[in-house]
């Protein structure tokens, strides 16, 4: 049975990257081999593989290309020529967590153990983030412009960020964010730090909440954006549009980035796309398949195409109708019996079964 990614890190299908990074921290810290002590053989075990599904489900659910795959699918399965498993899979967990110091990661999946230097930062940048947008047949053949609206997080502007008045020093992790313990085991003492609870990983505690923002320093605000969608658009083709993502609640610190994932949406009814070709649905009188018929035929982008449909035309039959914009189009015919008859249409067809018998 195919995982359910969102369920493993428990956010929804519109999540944004804030929400995806917080909740995959969570489990990660959740089932990290370091925070089973004293628990039995079977309840290490089923968090060893809660937290490989987690890197899994990350790993899936942090790129655009693969979660469009998999929200299309349901499953990673025939995805391109895949991830293979070890440590490497685990690379963007390990730089992911530098700051957490988890003691332990690296010993869990073979790694070297090396210590790591602390690295000077700038302001934290704006979150990025992800939407879906849907298309139809019209834009995947001729693209054009489209125009939606959003919401992204902005930098309040009762506060400018701060969050609000008589902002101090955290006492609990002194500034860094970061609460530290000290465990004694029988392999010595084990450092492990974790995110602080009282701040919030901040490092500062507000005396004096923003009545606007709540103390988060950011807003959520509607925001509008153009793009162009390339001609012959595939499902799952992702754009990125810079800066048009969530502000950092630092003045002057980079926005985040918006990543655009263009999903095919039609009437499935009548059309299908698979692949390069798109194919339309479209019912022929049985009258027509019969004797042959040429026929003008107008697709969604408003252009023609001159279809012939042959003598003795069958049910289902597949009929190239042109390429356009890279992509191959074809009729499926769907040929129309009549509900009922008159005298004269019945003397003309008891004449053609006469003359077959």
């Amino acid at each position: 049975m195919a995982k359910d990614y969102y369920k493993i890190l428990g956010v929804d299908k519109n999540f944004t990257e804030d929400d995806l990074k917080k909740q995959y921290k969570k489990m990660c810290l959740k089932y990290h081999p370091d925070r089973q002590a004293g628990k039995s053989d079977d309840e290490k075990k089923k968090a060893e593989e809660n937290f490989k599904d987690v890197q899994e489900a990350y790993e899936c659910l942090s790129d655009a290309n693969k979660r469009a795959h998999y929200d299309r699918y349901g499953s990673m399965d025939n995805y391109g020529q895949g991830w293979s498993g070890g440590a490497d899979m685990f690379s963007h967990f390990s730089s992911f967590f530098d700051d957490f110091d988890l003691g332990g990661f690296e010993r869990f999946f073979g790694g070297s153990g090396r210590p790591r230097q602390q690295q000077p930062r700038g302001p934290e940048p704006g979150q990025n983030l992800r939407i879906q947008v849907g298309i139809g047949i019209k834009e995947i053949l001729d693209g054009g412009e489209k125009t939606f609206k959003y919401n992204r997080n902005v930098r309040c502007t009762d506060c400018n960020g701060t969050g609000g008045t008589g902002v101090d020093t955290c006492p609990h992790c002194h500034g860094t964010g970061m609460i530290t313990e000290i465990h004694r085991t029988g392999f010595g003492m084990v450092q492990n730090s974790h995110p602080c609870q009282y701040c919030g990983a901040t490092g500062k505690i507000i005396k004096n909440k923003c009545k606007k923002c709540h103390g988060e320093g950011l807003i959520s605000k509607e925001n509008s954006v153009t793009i162009n969608i390339p001609k012959g658009c595939q499902n799952g083709h992702t754009l990125v549009i810079n800066g048009a993502g969530c502000e950092s609640k630092t003045p002057g610190a980079p926005t985040g980035d918006l990543q655009v994932i263009l999903l095919h949406q039609y009437d499935k009814n009548k059309y299908l796309v698979q692949g390069r070709t798109i194919y339309e649905k479209i019912d022929v009188p049985y009258y027509d398949a019969i004797i042959g018929k040429e026929m003008k035929m107008t697709i969604p982008n408003g252009k023609t195409i001159n279809l012939k449909l042959k003598e003795c035309t069958q049910n289902e039959a597949n009929i190239y109708g042109g390429t356009i914009n890279g992509y191959e189009y074809r009729y499926i015919i769907n040929v129309i019996m009549p509900t009922s008859i008159n005298k004269e249409e019945r003397k003309l067809l008891e004449k053609i079964r006469k003359e077959h018998k």
